[in-house]
């Protein structure tokens, strides 16, 4: 019983553990990467918004700059067309960690 338990603790450990890391050893990659090629990386959470993404995606336009866009499936659904244009101005689009299954399969077949 007690076997099961260590095995437990140690089974969820990992599960937290392990994607942790990972993201701590890509953060640093990037961070060396950007620091070496002296890039900056532009990224935007949430959204999209009918108000303030067209905007962004001007300003962006305008200066011939990529980004990246993170966004909430619930807004993503709401707004497949910005979605789509985001994509089609060269950007990349790529799931929140707040993304449902539905959400992903819907930007998925964009």
């Amino acid at each position: 019983m007690l076997l099961a338990v260590l095995l437990a603790i140690l089974v969820l450990a990992c599960w937290f553990l392990v994607p942790f890391a990972w993201r701590k050893i890509e953060e640093r990659r990037l961070a060396r990467l950007c620091r070496d090629n002296r890039t900056i990386v532009l990224t935007y959470d949430d959204g999209p918004g009918p108000r303030l993404t067209p905007q962004l995606l001007e300003l962006l336009k305008g200066h011939d700059v990529p980004a990246s866009f993170f966004p909430l499936g619930r807004n993503a659904t709401k707004q497949p067309g910005l979605v789509k244009h985001i994509l089609e101005n060269g950007h990349d689009v790529s799931a929140d960690v707040k993304l449902t299954r539905v959400a992903d399969v819907k930007l998925a077949h964009l």
